[in-house]
């Protein structure tokens, strides 16, 4: 799940991903390009896994 960070001045496609889940290996589409959080200059946006334990049943 993606987490912007709200110090400065976020950018507006940051905070709309927020709460939002991704692919851990692709990353998130924004822009044009494949990105993770934390990726691009000046981003402080990060992520928190999320496990399905059902998955493991």
């Amino acid at each position: 799940m993606a987490a912007f960070s709200c110090w400065g001045k976020p950018r507006p496609s940051h905070v709309a991903a927020h709460g939002k889940t991704f692919d851990v290996v692709k990353g998130m589409y924004s822009h044009g390009q494949w990105v993770k959080p934390g990726q691009l200059n000046y981003c402080r946006c990060g992520s928190k896994a999320i496990i399905d334990e059902t998955s493991f049943l």
